[in-house]
């Protein structure tokens, strides 16, 4: 049934934002997928409430996803002025080479991250198992150490794109995939749209194709990849010039989506929300729906989350007298994270963003300087955790961090990258519409 679900996923995000022309023809299906997996669970999720199974949400959804898309064909007209479409480029065989081995690896290696087990992939079999998405079973003490506070946004797609059925590896794997695709697609779209200049848009998507996010494969079932592509399809969505009001609303509730992936996905999205509109990315006419969107999308994540079980935090205790003790031994905190920054698995891609960000950041060039900004406050409020954490912090770091700097890369190269060729107007003109057909 994954197959099944994921025809309706794409058509659920063909039916929302079409064959916009402001987009290169190559990044639609990856843009519908992931625009489609938020309003497939978004929908699977508004029907909970209510008592309905996981398999007649999931039907419903796909049903919705079809009269929606029958509606768009139906409005679809051609056109035969191709002259401000975006185009693809021989060049764009450099990120479709090296995401090559990502594919061939995800589905040969088996699964096999403790995280996946004990979080995502146990609470997707148990939702799929019961046919509901209800979270009551996250009271039962036994789920205590699969972060039961966790947002469900991950492995409830995970339930809903199998129809209810049992979940194995080969749908983990396939999502996956995709989401890894969708995000090397949206690196090349994002810096395409700020800057024009598809060299530099493709050669950062084929950096981020070989970096520890696709190479490590502890990342296969887990939610980093689905958060990151998210993100990257929201900032595309944004940043492309043919908006329209729609659209924009479009990119702001997925925006928002972000914080039903993964706890951080809230703040992060917050920050990119204020990249995006004060670095002139979002229209001044399309800013308040743009907000308004991720507010409500954002804030019902948190809304639900405030009823899952709170389970272990890293700020339990006293971590206001913790981070104080810490304070002075600052230095000790910070060392091992400059340290994994400078390793060699990072192919010195850390270190060349920084120097970029360094030396090309100004407000001339407002939306590469935007996000930068965004990805520096996100790892700050990253190592402000590790300062009030009740574990050990060099243990905590050695464990998490890795991880944690593998999944934001992909912000930092693409604002790298539109630092690197300044604010050119893209190549596809603004349409101003909500999507050409």
């Amino acid at each position: 049934m994954i197959v099944a679900g994921i025809i309706a996923t794409v058509l659920a995000g063909w039916a929302a934002i079409g064959m916009r022309r402001d987009l290169t023809p190559v990044a639609w299906m990856p843009a519908w997928f992931v625009v489609g997996a938020a309003l497939m669970s978004g929908v699977a999720i508004v029907l909970t409430p209510f008592g309905v199974s996981l398999p007649v949400a999931s039907a419903v959804a796909a049903l919705l996803a079809l009269c929606a898309a029958s509606l768009r064909l139906r409005g679809t007209t051609r056109s035969s002025d191709d002259s401000g479409a975006a185009r693809a480029h021989l060049i764009d065989l450099l990120p479709l080479t090296a995401v090559a081995p990502f594919v061939w690896k995800s589905a040969i290696v088996p699964l096999w991250s403790w995280d996946h087990f004990a979080i995502w992939g146990v609470k997707a079999r148990w939702f799929a198992a019961t046919g509901s998405l209800a979270t009551a079973f996250l009271d039962d003490p036994g789920f205590g150490r699969s972060n039961p506070g966790y947002p469900n946004g991950y492995p409830g797609l995970l339930a809903v794109l199998s129809f209810g059925e049992e979940i194995v590896a080969r749908d983990v794997k396939i999502v996956h995939i995709l989401f890894g695709l969708a995000l090397v697609v949206m690196v090349r779209e994002s810096i395409r749209a700020m800057t024009g200049n598809v060299t530099i848009a493709a050669v950062a998507a084929a950096l981020v194709a070989t970096s520890p996010l696709f190479w490590d494969t502890e990342s296969l079932g887990l939610a980093e990849v689905p958060l990151m592509a998210t993100t990257l399809t929201a900032i595309v969505l944004s940043v492309a010039p043919g908006q329209g009001r729609f659209n924009c609303v479009v990119a702001g509730a997925l925006l928002g989506w972000t914080a039903w992936i993964k706890t951080e996905g809230f703040a992060l999205s917050a920050c990119l929300l204020l990249a995006l509109v004060l670095g002139g990315a979002i229209r001044s006419s399309d800013r308040i729906r743009f907000s308004a969107s991720w507010v409500a999308v954002a804030l019902a994540a948190i809304g639900v989350g405030r009823t899952l079980p709170a389970g272990t935090s890293f700020f339990s205790g006293d971590y206001l007298a913790r981070a104080g003790a810490r304070m002075p031994e600052f230095h000790a905190i910070l060392a091992p994270i400059v340290a994994e920054l400078l390793r060699v698995e990072w192919l010195g891609m850390w270190i060349v963003s920084f120097v970029i960000v360094v030396r090309r950041a100004s407000l001339s060039r407002r939306a590469g300087t935007a996000l930068a900004a965004a990805v520096a406050v996100q790892l700050t409020l990253y190592v402000a955790v590790y300062l009030f954490t009740y574990l050990d912090p060099a243990k905590h770091i050695d464990a998490s961090f890795f991880r944690i700097a593998a999944a934001m890369l992909p912000l930092a190269i693409v604002a790298a990258g539109a630092l690197l060729d300044g604010n050119r107007a893209p190549e596809a003109g603004a349409s101003g519409s909500d999507g050409a057909n």
